[in-house]
């Protein structure tokens, strides 16, 4: 790789500057994520691509003094957010499994099975109901696992407005749930 392409964030816009990038960092950054993180998920490939499609949408690249680098730490965040993400995702559903299911009762008891179907079907009729912005803060909080902050950056609102709109929407779910049984 040139030095062209770390000197000049206009330079890496020409296509021969990003090919040359890319075929010179592509397969080692995935080398490197599959040896420090495994196979997946997330796969290897997509964090590269996701690392580069990262640096491609950026308005410049000026303010990078590596490219490589920023390639490389983009990765490295993104394979521990999707880690973090998913360990959130599994805390829920266990979460979820044991409110229905506690330890030692019968998990194929039919009433409990069709309670059960009730409640999320309850749930997800209140959240379909829900105005958008309110229904997007929310499952990005709950389902993605995604801070109030991130929301915020992500929706383009304040956190406090965030806030708001997770604890209203906990709010309409648990009325609606109360509302049911």
């Amino acid at each position: 790789m040139t030095n062209d392409i770390s000197d000049s964030g206009e330079r890496l816009r020409s296509a021969s500057a990003i090919e040359e990038l890319y075929t010179a960092q592509f397969d080692k950054l995935v080398a490197f994520v599959r040896s420090k993180y495994g196979d997946g998920p997330p796969l290897p490939e997509d964090v590269a691509q996701h690392a580069f499609t990262q640096l491609m949408e950026r308005d410049t690249v000026d303010d990078i003094s590596s490219l490589p680098g920023f390639l490389w730490r983009t990765a490295i965040n993104f394979v521990i957010y999707q880690h973090r993400r998913q360990a959130v995702a599994v805390k829920r559903s266990s979460d979820v499994a044991e409110h229905y299911f506690p330890e030692g009762s019968n998990k194929d008891n039919p009433e409990r099975v069709y309670l059960g179907k009730a409640d999320i079907n309850c749930v997800m009729r209140v959240i379909s109901a829900m105005p958008s912005t309110r229904r997007r803060a929310f499952l990005l909080n709950r389902v993605d696992g995604m801070s109030q902050g991130q929301i915020a950056s992500e929706l383009g609102l304040s956190r406090p407005t965030v806030t708001k709109h997770i604890a209203r929407a906990a709010a309409d779910i648990e009325a609606a749930l109360a509302d049911e049984q």
